[in-house]
């Protein structure tokens, strides 16, 4: 979730939709259903759905690519060394928030 926020930051797109479509692409595995069954009880935007469904339009392409990078699967970033470069920074400020978070989380 935090690198699709970064991501979209950087490319001055909306970055609570870009966070919150990250927040929930996994949750298909986390409930233990298909993501149309969990899709169909959650009020989210037409964008995001198209998004976490079938990786259409422009977030779902920036979707897609983050998976790609926490898969390890480079060579299929469409813009090559350049996006990986880039998504790579993010996805390492991504972590450091999230092991900031995990850690004030621990103080209570």
């Amino acid at each position: 979730a935090r690198t699709m926020q970064l991501l979209a930051e950087r490319q001055r797109r909306d970055p609570d939709v870009s966070f919150t479509t990250g927040l929930f692409s996994a949750i298909d595995a986390l409930m233990d259903q298909n993501m149309e069954d969990v899709l169909r009880q959650l009020p989210l935007a037409d964008e995001i759905q198209a998004a976490l469904l079938r990786q259409e339009g422009e977030l779902g392409q920036r979707l897609a690519e983050v998976v790609s990078f926490e898969r390890g699967e480079w060579d299929t970033l469409p813009g090559g060394s350049e996006d990986l470069e880039s998504l790579q920074e993010v996805y390492l400020e991504a972590i450091q928030w999230s092991a900031k978070l995990i850690d004030q989380l621990g103080d209570y």
